[in-house]
């Protein structure tokens, strides 16, 4: 597992669905996890992908009109796992 990931947030859980079957038609390997509690409101699952598929992943999001609640990078600072939120790539 990579020390940096992406994870996707969704408003429902059939985003997050859509979502999943979307990334993985694009052949980029998906995790499923709990939405931390620190990542607001919304669907209580997320998806986690390696930092480097994030452009592919967010294409193949928008190409399949799946709604996105937030993105955020995850990472560790001092053991402890750290969320940040990630700009959107919506201006290329």
């Amino acid at each position: 597992m990579a020390d940096r990931e992406i994870v996707f947030v969704f408003p429902t859980t059939h985003n997050a669905l859509a979502g999943e079957k979307a990334l993985l038609m694009a052949g980029i390997d998906v995790r499923i996890m709990t939405r931390p509690a620190s990542l607001g409101e919304g669907c209580g699952i997320c998806i986690r992908i390696d930092e480097n598929h994030r452009d592919d992943a967010e294409d193949a999001l928008r190409d399949n009109d799946v709604s996105i609640g937030g993105i955020y990078l995850k990472h560790s600072d001092a053991g402890k796992t750290v969320y940040e939120e990630a700009a959107r790539s919506d201006a290329r």
